[in-house]
């Protein structure tokens, strides 16, 4: 039987339609997977709001990546130290610092928990270098492994200077300025001493500001905690022997600790407070666009550090 022109055109529409609706059908269901991957699979390890829990329980906060100032986390954190059904704290961390802001930001607040009457207990776990072990500084109590990389206590500025590739390539950078030091360092002239003497004294300040802490918070006279404080990283077994730790282990030790020296029930669940900001969007959920994917986009050179980079 021949086809009419008109049976033709109904049957290319109708191949249309249906391939249409066969698209639709794949993204539905590729989009229903994504959903109970994402949201219907359980999850034992599942973190809690401050205020969620109301009985007794031990929060756990984790500190991983690098250290910013978060005012999201600075109200979580504060709430925290006002919840009466956290009896206590575990600080784990695992970072190798951030910028000095964020270092000391973050120590303050665990301080804040601390003097609440809170017992908080540190536990390091692959790194808790620089930055990282300010933060850790602010504990009663400082746990680490053995192979735990620790230390680098120090304070870093870090900028490029192009100015030799450019004479190379016949390019000429122009600044005009106010005064000699506005803008340096600059990538695109060379540092003077004078502007290398001023950027060197902003570095002596904060490293000073970052030695007495650790004389203070680990009881070491002011010249011990200078020859600590070279730059170096350690590992968990040096920082003990040099008194930068209190104790070798993990949590099971950071348990005991709380159970004997400050009296909290063994009984207790120690819970993982969420202090990261729920992300807003459909498109963040699906394809990871988070702060802790983009924390390395965040940082720059452009400021101090306290962080160890190997």
């Amino acid at each position: 039987m021949s086809l009419t022109p008109d049976i033709l055109l109904d049957r290319v529409q109708l191949k249309s339609r249906l391939r249409k609706w066969q698209v639709i059908s794949a993204l539905l269901a590729i989009f229903a997977l994504l959903s109970l991957t994402i949201y219907a699979t359980p999850n034992k390890d599942k973190e809690v709001n401050v205020g969620d829990v109301k009985e007794a329980y031990i929060a756990r906060i984790k500190i991983d990546g690098v250290i910013m100032d978060d005012t999201y986390r600075e109200k979580v954190l504060k709430k925290l130290s006002e919840d009466k059904y956290a009896k206590a704290v575990i600080v784990s961390i695992d970072s190798p610092g951030g910028t000095t802001a964020g270092g000391e930001e973050l120590y303050e607040q665990v301080r804040d928990i601390a003097e609440s009457g809170k017992p908080v207990v540190v536990v390091m776990r692959t790194l808790a270098a620089s930055g990282g072990y300010m933060v850790a500084l602010a504990g009663d109590h400082i746990i680490a492994r053995n192979g735990t990389i620790t230390g680098s206590i120090g304070v870093l500025l870090q900028s490029a200077e192009f100015t030799g590739l450019a004479s190379k390539i016949g390019v000429t950078f122009n600044s005009i300025k106010s005064t000699e030091l506005k803008a340096s360092p600059s990538p695109f002239e060379k540092m003077t001493p004078r502007a290398e003497a001023a950027i060197k004294s902003l570095i002596d300040d904060y490293y000073g500001y970052f030695v007495k802490l650790v004389a203070e918070r680990r009881k070491l006279d002011l010249d011990t905690a200078k020859q600590l404080a070279d730059g170096r990283v350690y590992t968990g077994t040096q920082a003990l022997k040099n008194g930068l730790i209190d104790e070798i282990g993990g949590e099971k030790e950071a348990m005991a600790w709380l159970i004997k020296n400050k009296k909290i029930s063994s009984k207790l669940e120690v819970e993982d407070v969420k202090t990261i900001e729920p992300e807003k969007g459909l498109k963040d959920v699906l394809f990871g666009d988070s702060k802790e994917t983009k924390i390395f986009d965040q940082i720059t050179a452009n400021g101090l550090l306290a962080i160890w980079r190997p």
